[in-house]
Order: structure tokens, then sequence, then C-alpha cells
């Protein structure tokens, strides 16, 4: 079985990789690296052990993007959704107590907080 750990060990090797070669200027650090869930369990652990973050639920997926990582986890919306006409219901996928994590806001001296005031100031000078 593969672990959050390896998944992370390959990750550094992308970024040793991406760190061996020339620097080329982009217009912005990507987004997400998207994983496709087939599996509703192992969907719903990865997102109790990467929360908080967003959910977001589109026509077709549920995404949840981790705060502190660009990484996007997607599982069709049919398995953590039912059908309530015309709308859909999603279960939860954290408990209400772990949804409400989700809202709380990152602490200042946080080295996220610091990456985002960064990108604020780059996004005002340009």
């Amino acid at each position: 079985m593969i672990t959050t750990h390896d998944w992370a060990r390959e990750l550094q090797q992308t970024a040793e990789f991406l760190l061996s070669r020339d620097a080329v200027e982009i217009p912005k650090i990507p987004e997400t690296r998207g994983w496709f869930f087939s599996e509703k369990e192992v969907f719903l652990n990865l997102v109790r052990a990467l929360k908080p973050g967003k959910k977001d639920v589109s026509d077709s997926y549920v995404d949840f993007l981790p705060h502190g990582a660009h990484i996007q986890l997607t599982v069709n919306r049919s398995l953590v959704c039912r059908r309530l006409n015309p709308e859909y219901e999603c279960e939860p996928l954290l408990s209400r107590a772990e949804e409400a994590e989700l809202e709380e806001p990152i602490p200042i001296d946080a080295p996220l907080a610091q990456a985002i005031r960064h990108d604020l100031q780059d996004a005002d000078e340009g």
C-alpha cells in the first residue's frame, strides 16, 4: 500500500527536478496537482488527513483542495452525493466539527499566510 509519505517523497523528487533546471518565468504557480479517486473511502480518508481545505462541487465531481498544498483531490459526485429533485445533496466529507475547521482563518504568522501576503503584494505591484 502506498502512503501519503510516499506521495510526499514523489513530490520532493518533482521539486528537486525543477530546482535542478534553469529557472523559467511563469505567470503564476499552478493552482493544483490533481488526484482522481474511484474509491469513496480512500478519498474520505485523505480529506480527513489533509484538512483543513476547501470543498468544491461541480456537475460531475467533488473536489477537495487542502490549505497549504497545491493538491486537488477529486471523486465522482455520485460517490458522495445523492440527487434531490432537481438538486444534489452531498453527504458531509467531514464531521460538523471538522467542517467548522475548514472555515478557520490561517494565523497571520503561519508560513502559508506569509506566502499569501507575498502573493497579494505581487498582485498589487503588477
